[in-house]
């Protein structure tokens, strides 16, 4: 499975994209399972950043229900 653009911004997670860059850059294209381990840390990184993102969304989400409930009741 292919990872997400690496262009755009993974603050949490830039170290662990960095050792994946020096692991390709360092090992052979044929030697394709060289770098595995830092390509599941990158994995579980992501996993873990979507996980926050869609905590924060969540939450924003439910603060705007109760918002919109409550007007609909005083209104």
């Amino acid at each position: 499975k292919m990872h997400p653009p690496l262009e755009r911004s993974h603050p949490d997670c830039q170290e662990t994209i960095e050792n994946l860059t020096l692991c390709h850059a360092s090992n052979s294209k044929f030697r394709f399972w060289a770098c595995n381990d830092a390509k599941f840390e990158l994995d579980k990184c992501f996993r873990k950043e979507k996980k926050d993102m869609l905590e924060r969304m969540n939450e924003r989400h439910d603060v705007k229900e109760i918002r919109e409930a409550e007007a609909k009741y005083m209104g």
